[in-house]
């Protein structure tokens, strides 16, 4: 199947471009947000992202393998310096919902099915996420290639959760709760463990078993 990458307008484009080129997808330029797109394979990159060899065929074998149910496939990256140099490799779990609300692992670094009405009223700032979530957000598979296909200029940073907002009823009807540590001459990774459990704020009893 065809894929068309839309790539952010901006300083290191060329780069993309040409990495794209090489890889046989079509691209378009987007300056502020796209306003179309039609059904299709999406590639959503910032400028400077750079495609692995061979991330071009894996995406197309992955998508022509696909069924109709398949709305992301998303694969490893890593950061690539102005150098070539590559660093932080982030080798991603398989598909967590719960994990994405708080870390976009996707945007830049998958291929979306997209409909024509993901594309309306996109922001211009932050587009290629809205649309993201939105293909994310329908019900649907996601797959998981479990390589380096993305060497990118940069990576959103997880977000870390907020506090839970608890009425007095719900906090009183928590169960308390055991946590079993299993460890061997770990100490300083137990300290961390132990360390965080005990800023936990839960009303309930918490009990903490250490197995050595």
């Amino acid at each position: 199947p065809a894929i068309t990458a839309l790539v952010a307008s901006g300083e290191g484009e060329d780069l993309t471009l040409a990495s794209l080129s090489a890889e046989g997808i079509e691209a378009r330029v987007v300056k502020d947000a796209p306003h179309s797109g039609g059904d299709g394979w999406f590639l959503l990159l910032s400028p400077g992202d750079r495609l692995a060899a061979g991330a071009g065929a894996a995406y197309r074998a992955a998508a022509g393998q696909a069924d109709g149910d398949v709305r992301i496939i998303y694969a490893d990256d890593d950061i690539i310096e102005d150098d070539g140099a590559r660093r932080d490799p982030h080798l991603k779990p398989e598909w967590n919902a719960e994990l994405f609300h708080h870390f976009d692992y996707l945007t830049g670094a998958a291929l979306l099915r997209a409909e024509p009405g993901d594309f309306d009223g996109l922001p211009e700032r932050g587009w290629a996420a809205a649309l993201t979530a939105r293909v994310a957000g329908r019900a649907g598979k996601v797959v998981h290639l479990p390589h380096v296909l993305h060497h990118r200029s940069a990576r959103p940073a997880p977000q870390r959760p907020g506090p839970i907002s608890l009425s007095p009823r719900q906090r009183a009807a928590l169960p308390p709760v055991s946590v079993i540590v299993p460890t061997r001459n770990g100490h300083e990774l137990l300290r961390t463990c132990l360390e965080g459990l005990a800023r936990t704020d839960y009303p309930a009893p918490l009990e903490i078993i250490v197995i050595d």
